[in-house]
């Protein structure tokens, strides 16, 4: 069972993931939800239902924020498919 780096307390997740709503800065607006699961991410953006998420494997995203290098190619390449 994973343990908190700050407590060290153990941090049981639900089987089903975790759930994070994501809202603006302001936090009057949301963005949409993150589900941290045991295999990986998924994205909902705005009120799409967790199924039809955009599933991440927990290596990939590893990989794309292995270093500031890549985190910024990712970013970028992600910004530039959205146009």
């Amino acid at each position: 069972m994973p343990k908190s780096p700050r407590t060290g307390a153990k941090i049981a997740a639900p089987l089903q993931g975790i759930e994070l709503e994501v809202r603006s800065k302001d936090g009057t607006a949301q963005l949409g939800d993150c589900y941290a699961t045991m295999t990986g991410l998924i994205w909902c953006n705005g009120k799409k239902k967790k199924e039809n998420g955009v599933k991440v494997k927990w290596e990939d995203f590893i990989a794309v924020c292995a270093s500031d290098e890549t985190l910024k190619a990712a970013v970028k390449a992600a910004k530039a498919a959205a146009v």
